[in-house]
Formats: C-alpha cells, structure tokens, sequence
C-alpha cells in the first residue's frame, strides 16, 4: 500500500534483496555531487547551478535495495554516506578492489562487500515524494539511518511490527527525531546527497506512517 502524503517517514525494516538493475554507483561532480557526463577527457557537469568542469570526478554510492515489514516490501534508494556506513568502504575503494579482481567493469558480478548490508535491520528516515504518490513510485531515498537496537526494538515489538502506527504519540516522534540528530556517525548516518527533487525541514516528522494491512 503506498503513503498518500508527502514528507518525512521512519519505518523499521530488514535488508532483504540488492536491486543492481541501475548499478551502485555512480560518477559525480566534485562540487555539487551530481552525476557529470564525461566529454573526452573532461567531466562536465550538467547542474546549471554549477557548470563544474574537471579532469576527474568523484565516485559515488547510489544503492537500491529492497526492504520487508510485516506489511510488504518497497524499495529504498541508499545514498553515498548511508551506504558507506553499512558497507565499510567507499564507492571508490570497492570499484578498484572490483577492478583489480576482475579487470573489467561489468554489471554483473558485483563486489562482494554489498552483501554485507543484506539481512540487516534499520531504522530508516525516507522521504515521500508527490511521483511516489502520484505515480505509485515504489522507491524511496533514504535521508538518515541507525542500526541503534534500543530504538529497533522500541518500535518492533514481540510479535514484530516493523511499522511505527498513527497510534504513535508526537512526543515519542520528537524523541526520536532528537536523539537520532545527537547520534554519531558510528550509530547513524546523514545523507550527504539529495535527490534534487527532495526538500527537507529539518527534523519535522509526518505522520503519515504505512498502514498495517487488514484482512
């Protein structure tokens, strides 16, 4: 079932499955981390905000994965800094270690190390935008995460309900907006880039959580 209301959301979900139909990563402009087209050998960047042009550019995580609640399943678009906190590396250093095994850049096998973000639970921040509800877009970019068990279990609760609920008080959400903003980056992760269409207000939350499905 998919959100009917734009903004921010916090699900509780596991890993499941790498969706590679797109790739992992991608090549971005020094300055403004969009992805830049390579004229000869010049890295331009199409950002009319930002024009950049360089002879070398910047290696980036953008990893779609898919995730499962007790409800269903969507898929979650990771960012450069998320990914690189579930994955240990960076784009760049995987891409090399990739190339150095293989010799050659293929879709298909991947580097080994995405693995490591599979069968792993998070509390994700996403972002619902107007195409996800418009279009019924089933994929989500992820903004901020924490692996963070106390939170995880406040939240799924034995038997498991992944999915925060509108019985949810807005207290318990300014708690939880307010200790994730004080969290390091080694128990959660901020996003270092943006889907240009994405706008957030600092740490307001909606609720506009997931339903739980009825039979």
């Amino acid at each position: 079932r998919f959100i009917k209301q734009e903004g921010p959301c916090w699900i509780v979900a596991s890993i499941e499955n790498l969706e590679l139909g797109k790739g992992w990563s991608y090549v971005s402009c020094k300055k403004c981390q969009k992805k830049v087209d390579k004229v000869g050998k010049i890295y331009q960047c199409p950002n009319p905000k930002c024009k950049n042009e360089d002879n070398s550019a910047v290696i980036r995580y953008k990893l779609q994965v898919r995730v499962m609640d007790t409800t269903g399943s969507v898929s979650l678009l990771l960012w450069d800094r998320e990914a690189m906190f579930l994955i240990g590396k960076s784009a760049k250093e995987l891409k090399e270690g990739f190339l150095a095994n293989t010799g050659v850049v293929d879709k298909y096998p991947y580097p080994v190390e995405l693995n490591n973000v599979l069968e792993r639970k998070f509390m994700f921040k996403v972002i619902v935008k107007s195409s996800n509800i418009q279009l019924q877009q089933e994929v989500y970019s992820v903004v901020k995460l924490t692996d963070e068990e106390q939170l995880i279990r406040k939240y799924s609760p034995d038997p498991p309900s992944f999915d925060l609920t509108d019985s949810t008080e807005e207290s318990e959400l300014t708690d939880i907006s307010k200790t994730l903003a004080k969290m390091s980056l080694t128990n959660a992760a901020t996003v270092v880039e943006e889907d240009p269409n994405t706008q957030l207000s600092g740490n307001k939350i909606k609720r506009v959580f997931k339903k739980k499905k009825t039979t």
